[in-house]
């Protein structure tokens, strides 16, 4: 950087910078993409580790979907009896990821199953793959759980068939998971207050009762009197009925001391 304001408050610079790309800037924010079937383009292919002399590192970026711009790499190991050239480094069972690569690329089997070939070495230029758009299988990377990164390059048929079973599998656990919504707790019916009827009490119909009136009866002229033979002593009762008390004592009288 040079500095050209010769102590004016007008500052001048000029700047070199070498290493910036457009594609990297603050706003834009790493994006990883999840296990899922993509389109990705391939970006730089290479054998640039020396101490991992069989392994082919390939570099993507997912070109659609929700994770278009992702980027996506994985080193992938040369098969047992793969030599790179002219030296023999492969030293691991995986042909049939290889085989897919370059059934995705679009060569014919014959053309590297030496097998088919009658036993010819398969030349293969890598930088014609860079910029190719492939179908791929991607599975990241969870250090946590011991789950190392995968990166498979398919045929378009194969990469059908197989994302069409990842999703209906994901959709089944994604519904056998799913919390169950509760229902929400309905409150009892409100019960109408009982309009209870009057009760119509019959009126009581109190019996009169007729009182007899008493009719004095005309007493006798017989009054019961003491004699001593006990008998009625008519001279107990006057004339009209009533009872002469002079008598009444007199006879009382003579009953007791006689």
């Amino acid at each position: 950087m040079q500095s050209n304001n010769n102590g004016s408050s007008n500052q001048n610079w000029t700047l070199s910078f070498t290493g910036l790309s457009a594609d990297e800037t603050i706003g834009m924010a790493r994006l990883d993409a999840e296990e899922g079937y993509y389109l990705a383009k391939i970006d730089n292919v290479s054998a640039s580790d020396p101490s991992r002399p069989d392994v082919i590192y390939f570099d993507c970026t997912v070109t659609e979907g929700k994770f278009q711009g992702a980027r996506i790499s994985k080193g992938i190991k040369l098969p047992k009896s793969a030599s790179l050239n002219g030296s023999q480094v492969g030293q691991t069972n995986n042909h049939f990821v290889w085989t897919s690569l370059f059934q995705a690329i679009g060569y014919q089997t014959n053309s590297f199953d030496q097998n088919q070939n009658g036993g010819q070495q398969f030349q293969v230029q890598p930088n014609q793959w860079i910029g190719l758009n492939l179908h791929v299988y991607w599975k990241p990377a969870n250090k946590d759980l011991g789950i190392y990164r995968e990166l498979l390059f398919l045929t378009k048929p194969v990469w059908d068939s197989r994302k069409a079973l990842f999703e209906k599998t994901n959709s089944i656990q994604a519904t056998q998971t799913a919390p169950i919504q509760k229902p929400a707790a309905v409150p009892p019916p409100r019960q109408a207050p009982v309009q209870q009827a009057p009760i119509q009490q019959a009126p009581v119909q109190q019996a009169s009762v007729q009182t007899a009136q008493y009719q004095p009866q005309q007493q006798s002229n017989v009054v019961a009197g003491f004699s001593g033979g006990g008998g009625v002593n008519q001279n107990l009762v006057n004339g009209g009925g009533e009872i002469n008390t002079a008598s009444l004592m007199s006879q009382l009288n003579r009953g007791t001391h006689g």
